[in-house]
């Protein structure tokens, strides 16, 4: 994922989206992200989620996708939420991260 330096030098790294755990066969995958802070705050995480989300699901075709995050972060809450994901519930202690 890129997006605009600030100073007008052209793309720079903004962050990674790209899909974890394919299994085509059981029909599952997840869209995963994370943005580097200066790229944070800008809606990019959300626009990158929505259009990996319509590619995965109409071209790739899994059954379904999920996108975990950790519920101690509200920005990832709010990406999940704006990309169309629904809340489903919390797999406590399911992975250890810095932010919970």
């Amino acid at each position: 994922m890129a997006g605009r330096d600030r100073r007008g030098a052209g793309p720079r790294p903004a962050g990674r989206l790209g899909l974890g755990g394919v299994d085509l066969a059981g029909g599952g995958a997840e869209l995963v992200h994370w943005l580097l802070p200066p790229s944070r705050g800008a809606g990019l995480a959300v626009t990158a989620a929505r259009r990996l989300t319509r590619w995965a699901l109409d071209d790739l075709g899994p059954h379904r996708l999920r996108l975990c995050h950790s519920t101690a972060d509200p920005a990832s809450c709010r990406v999940a939420e704006r990309s169309g994901f629904r809340y489903e519930g919390t797999q406590r202690s399911a992975l250890l991260h810095a932010d919970g």
